[in-house]
């Protein structure tokens, strides 16, 4: 019993079978997924000698956390960059003027909101930080698919990086309000 394919890409959408793009339509990605998954499941390889056992269950994991990877704009996006040889620097990033202001804006609509409790002024931020996030992906999207401007998809990165926290953070004071 052996594993077929069962080396170990560097790039996930390889893993995969899949062209390395941003734009990668979810059910392509969960069809690829769920084609790997059944043909490396430990379960597959219980009979197996250790060594494929233990590759089996190497691969699953790999599957695992390429599939959660490739699902997630952001992660997705890094790891496009990565594989072209961009690496994500939070220290000596520089962000735009217009984001900075953005970003101050925000938090401080954040603050307001959640000082006065007010559930309507947080769905309308979150629209509105959500439908800032779908402009920027898309931006994202043809600067990596067409464009071939990787330093403007590292600093489209970090906004967005900077925006699911933002997400995250306006959803948990919602969920602090429904309790």
């Amino acid at each position: 019993m052996t594993i077929c394919g069962a080396g170990m890409p560097l790039s996930y959408f390889s893993l995969f079978g899949l062209e390395a793009r941003y734009a990668l339509p979810p059910d392509e990605l969960d069809l690829a997924y769920r084609r790997l998954a059944s043909r490396v499941h430990p379960d597959r390889f219980a009979g197996g000698t250790t060594a494929e056992r233990y590759q089996a269950l190497e691969l699953a994991t790999r599957a695992n956390e390429a599939y959660r990877t490739l699902k997630t704009p952001v992660l997705r996006a890094r790891h496009l960059l990565g594989l072209r040889g961009m690496e994500i620097d939070h220290a000596g990033a520089t962000m735009p003027a217009a984001f900075l202001a953005a970003q101050i804006e925000w938090r401080e609509a954040l603050g307001d909101a959640r000082a006065a409790r007010d559930e309507a002024a947080l769905r309308r931020l979150g629209a509105s930080v959500r439908e800032h996030a779908g402009t920027l992906s898309a931006r994202l999207g043809a600067q990596l698919d067409s464009d071939a401007d990787d330093a403007g998809a590292v600093q489209s990165v970090l906004q967005l990086m900077f925006i699911d926290k933002l997400v995250a953070a306006i959803d948990d004071a919602r969920d602090e309000l429904e309790a």
